[in-house]
């Protein structure tokens, strides 16, 4: 079903952001009822196949979209939702953040309708030198379940003021899911290395 909000105060930035938190509250909710995450990160796309790279704010997800050589393509650099797939495995799709809707500087906004098989997940760190480790099931979940918690904020407060730990129950039950089905990284990211070639260690 599709989800409304009609948001009169284009003018007020803090109206905006009031009317943008019940939107992406009414959004995840969707999300984690369907057995999807929200997923702090950014989303980026090689030949129909999805990467996310998240990681807390400060991390390094926007820089490194910026340095991301081709053929890659950056579908959104700060939040993605992540679903099950139809059939088999999870898809991804980029997702607006507020600020994004603020910004009048031409900048495209994500395609929220454009969704990719989500081959893989990594969690950025700051390293001296590009490198890639493989993470397990249970730490994997654990920092699934933490990226979106970072995002959704008072989200969840909001949800348990009526049902007290049920949403963060579901939400870890889908990041359980999520790492057992989606093989997850830790990818360390140096100023000036070739971040992209330790992802495509992992692909090919």
């Amino acid at each position: 079903p599709d989800v409304c909000c009609d948001a009169p105060c284009y003018d007020n930035p803090n109206g905006f952001f009031l009317a943008w938190t019940s939107m992406v509250h009414a959004i995840y909710r969707k999300v984690i009822e369907n057995g999807g995450v929200p997923i702090h990160g950014a989303l980026i796309e090689r030949g129909g196949v999805g990467v996310a790279l998240a990681g807390a704010s400060g991390r390094g997800k926007s820089t490194c979209c910026c340095r991301l050589a081709d053929p890659w393509r950056v579908l959104s650099d700060d939040t993605t939702l992540v679903m099950p797939a139809r059939s088999e495995g999870f898809c991804a799709r980029p997702f607006p953040t507020w600020g994004d809707m603020l910004r009048h500087d031409g900048t495209i906004l994500p395609d929220v309708r454009h969704a990719v098989p989500l081959a893989r997940l990594f969690f950025l760190e700051q390293t001296a030198s590009d490198e890639v480790r493989p993470l397990g099931k249970g730490e994997a979940a654990a920092k699934i379940y933490a990226s979106a918690s970072q995002i959704f904020g008072s989200n969840l407060a909001i949800m348990e003021r009526a049902e007290p730990g049920v949403v963060r129950v579901r939400l870890f039950d889908n990041a359980c899911r999520l790492s057992s089905a989606v093989k997850t990284f830790a990818l360390g990211v140096s100023l000036t290395g070739q971040f992209w070639d330790k992802i495509d260690s992992t692909l090919y």
